[in-house]
């Protein structure tokens, strides 16, 4: 019996020996590393032949295989594919993003995630490294290295690391509209202002207030308005019927059914005279009343003798004004540069003005010369060193010069992401970049 049992454990070892060797010298691993995926040298676009997707480099040579039934940009870093109504990311070198800690992506900002997961919000970093979990109702950037976050009514505000900065107990207005300096509360029926270390600088008084912008936040108590600055002081008596956001150093103010401008230590500089006014742009506004307008400067001095209809405030150096119903322009000096003789024209932008003359779109210069025909039947819209822009009911694109990229033969051109646009063409949609190139076989 001995003996048997002898041979038996002899038997097993020698067995248990073999198993180890094979495993040893075959590579296996019981519980095996996931595959690494192979990824592109070269950066991939979204790819269409037929009705299925992919992506494939510059020289339109398909990488891995086309199995998707959309391809969409998500952000400079993924695009966003569809398939048998499952969502994947795939990174711009083809590799597939692992994120298990997402149903799916919201937004991106400085490296960062927003993600949903069973219907609430969370954040995580570039690595999908989970930094807040999938608890909010909102998350939002505030630009500077902080969130806003939000659960029911309440917000706070925390660090892109996930360190709380404001605890979650306050009604932060208007959030997704900060502009950087004190955020505006609403606590127990009032508002105040708290900074972004959570120390309250303007306390809960004030029935009514907006957004603090350049130093300085509009309060109001019993429908009388002044402003308070950074320091929560107030630069102006509690006094007017409405006032406007400081613009070029300068903010409206209404009083009696008429408007003037304070300064920044709510002085009243410009007189409260004026039925109508529009802020101060580079150092001009337009004040008057209907069919009666004209320019002033900061020391309430008109810069010419002309009057005109509604007009735009000044832009790069040039305002677009409007007499008898034509558009026309006028530079810093007053100096009408452009006669009245447009149907539109829109703010000077890369050096053009976009006009519109008898139904027909085009461009002009500053001295009046006409660059882009008018010859286009859509308000161009502008895309890097492109205006988008139609004729003969299709859509196309040209340069700053007037030439054609883009042939005229698309339905739609939308979705702008950098060098890239989606197209729609007999029916089909795909991706076409800045130099006309298209992404997409039949």
């Amino acid at each position: 019996m001995s003996s048997n049992l002898n041979k038996l454990f002899q038997a097993a070892f020698i067995i248990a020996y073999l198993v180890a060797s094979i495993i040893l010298f075959s590579g296996y691993h019981p519980h095996p590393e996931k595959k690494k995926q192979k990824a592109s040298a070269v950066k991939l676009y979204p790819f269409r032949k037929g009705d299925k997707f992919g992506l494939c480099d510059d020289k339109l040579k398909v990488f891995d295989s086309l199995k998707y039934d959309n391809i969409s940009i998500f952000d400079d870093r993924y695009y966003c594919a569809h398939a048998n109504g499952k969502v994947t990311y795939i990174d711009t070198l083809g590799v597939v993003a692992d994120i298990p800690i997402a149903d799916s992506l919201i937004s991106s900002f400085d490296d960062h995630y927003v993600f949903r997961k069973n219907g609430k919000l969370g954040l995580a970093d570039k690595n999908f490294k989970v930094i807040l979990p999938a608890i909010y109702g909102d998350i939002f950037s505030l630009n500077d290295g902080r969130i806003a976050v939000k659960i029911g009514e309440f917000c706070g505000i925390k660090d892109t690391s996930g360190k709380e900065i404001v605890p979650i107990k306050y009604r932060i207005e208007n959030y997704e509209k900060y502009h950087g300096g004190l955020l505006n509360i609403f606590e127990n029926g009032k508002y105040g202002f708290l900074d972004l270390k959570g120390n309250n600088i303007v306390p809960f008084i004030y029935d009514r207030a907006g957004l603090y912008h350049d130093g300085f936040a509009s309060v109001a108590i019993d429908n009388k308005w002044g402003f308070v600055n950074s320091k929560g002081k107030l630069i102006t008596e509690l006094k007017y019927d409405g006032v406007t956001l400081f613009h070029d150093g300068l903010a409206i103010v209404f009083l009696k059914n008429k408007m003037g401008f304070i300064d920044t230590t709510g002085k009243v500089v410009i007189p409260i005279q004026y039925k109508e006014v529009d802020n101060f742009e580079e150092g001009k506004a337009l004040v008057g009343s209907i069919d009666n307008y004209f320019y002033i400067n900061k020391e309430n001095k008109r810069i010419n003798d002309i009057t005109y209809q509604i007009s735009q405030n000044f832009h790069n150096g040039f305002a677009v004004v409007t007499r008898g119903f034509k558009s026309g322009v006028i530079n810093r000096d007053g100096k009408e540069i452009i006669f009245p003789k447009y149907d539109m024209l829109y703010d000077y932008e890369n050096n053009l003005f976009i006009a519109e003359m008898n139904w027909k779109y085009g461009a002009i210069d500053s001295t009046g010369k006409v660059v882009i025909p008018f010859i286009y039947s859509d308000r161009f819209n502008a895309w890097g060193n492109l205006y988008v822009t139609g004729k003969d009911g299709k859509e196309g694109c040209v340069d700053r010069t007037g030439k054609v990229i883009i042939p005229f033969i698309c339905d739609d051109i939308y979705n702008f992401h950098k060098d890239m646009a989606i197209v729609k063409r007999d029916g089909k949609t795909f991706f076409i970049d800045i130099n006309g190139k298209e992404f997409y076989e039949k």
